[in-house]
């Protein structure tokens, strides 16, 4: 009872001495010894009084201040400014109260954490949260380290897996999770992984990943030895479009391979080709109702005859049948004409025996590895 009451002595004294300004005394000072704590309050059990309250009275007090020394040995907890644990009060071992809960006012928050922000900082967290572990039998993951909900959005749902942090958007299609940047450098969000994604987004029904930008590239994705964009979709891989006139849908700078048709509607295939005034000028493909392959090659008239052999490579790959070969003399060879078309080759004769020359020949020849109908009808 002794200690009870000087104990409240002091603490009438240094508050009384505070408010006249002649002091600087703690309203209530305790030195823990051992593993026991320097004050401990403990609320009702069966009401709802806190263990412990206090409040700020000047401008930038708080109610509540925490420091942890170094030199503490503790197999649980490390030093720390304030360190809060939920009680176990269910037959289970579960809680229903909270650790540390803080309620913000105005625009300020429940809880805030800064790191070390001297000039000797150390690189410290300003907060730091590490989910917990399930119950053994529960077969459910452990709990998110941090989870946070907007305003009017759910409550509390257990999860699936043991995320890190957990963010649901609250009304007005407020965000589960926001980041930005403040420097024109800076990334609003950053994600990096070992060995799975950086950042992974799923979506019901919208986007699972969506980025936007005022003058600079939407979304960027590079790679040192893999692939810098995988995309994959039910009805379209991927669609690019462009909003300016004469913009481009899509630029490569390499390479192309499709593994795949290349179906053109609507417009127009051409090749950029260098002139020598240094501009660049189109040259377009021409177009056929089938697929075909051509060759083409010279040949030598001896006494009105030559025998050509298609190349091994093409008539390979060209589909069994008939083939058209048209022949351009370049002298007069009074007439040439082909016989004896088979699958190496054919014979280029001329209805003058004796005739001598030089003539090319053209040879058309239907694709062999793929079906192409005339006039095919596509959908778009």
């Amino acid at each position: 009872m002794s200690n009870d009451i000087q104990m409240g002595a002091i603490n009438e004294a240094g508050a009384q001495s505070n408010l006249v300004g002649k002091a600087n005394s703690d309203g209530v000072q305790g030195l823990g010894a051992g593993s026991f704590s320097g004050v401990a309050g403990f609320g009702d059990p069966k009401g709802s009084g806190p263990g412990i309250i206090g409040t700020g009275q000047g401008p930038g007090a708080p109610g509540v201040k925490g420091i942890g020394f170094e030199g503490i040995d503790s197999s649980s907890i490390t030093a720390c400014g304030v360190y809060g644990q939920a009680g176990r009060r269910n037959s289970d071992g579960t809680a229903n109260c909270n650790g540390v809960e803080g309620r913000g006012s105005g625009t300020y928050a429940g809880v805030a954490g800064f790191g070390d922000v001297s000039l000797s900082a150390a690189g410290g967290i300003g907060i730091y949260a590490q989910g917990g572990a399930p119950l053994a039998t529960s077969g459910q993951p452990g709990g998110p380290g941090v989870y946070a909900v907007g305003f009017g959005g759910p409550l509390y749902t257990p999860l699936n897996e043991t995320a890190g942090v957990y963010g649901v958007g609250g009304v007005s299609d407020g965000p589960g999770v926001l980041g930005q940047g403040t420097t024109v450098l800076a990334d609003g969000v950053r994600g990096s992984a070992t060995g799975g994604s950086g950042v992974h987004g799923i979506s019901g029904s919208g986007s699972g990943v969506k980025a936007e930008s005022n003058s600079g590239v939407g979304v960027q994705a590079s790679s040192s030895s893999g692939t810098g964009v995988v995309a994959t979709g039910g009805q379209f891989g991927l669609i690019a479009s462009t909003n300016l006139p004469g913009g481009l849908a899509a630029r490569f700078d390499g390479k192309v391979l499709i593994n795949g048709s290349l179906t053109i509607v609507g417009g127009k295939k051409s090749a950029a080709v260098p002139f020598p005034d240094g501009s660049h000028r189109l040259l377009y493909c021409v177009e056929s109702p089938e697929s075909w392959f051509e060759d083409f090659g010279f040949g030598q008239l001896v006494n009105g005859q030559a025998e050509v052999h298609l190349d091994p490579g093409f008539s390979s790959i060209i589909a069994d049948g008939d083939y058209h070969v048209a022949i351009t003399e370049y002298e007069d060879h009074n007439a040439l004409y082909i016989t004896k078309r088979s699958s190496t080759g054919f014979t280029v004769r001329s209805k003058t025996a004796k005739a001598n020359g030089a003539f090319s020949y053209r040879v058309t020849a239907k694709r062999k590895d793929i079906l192409a109908p005339r006039f095919e009808e596509v959908s778009l």
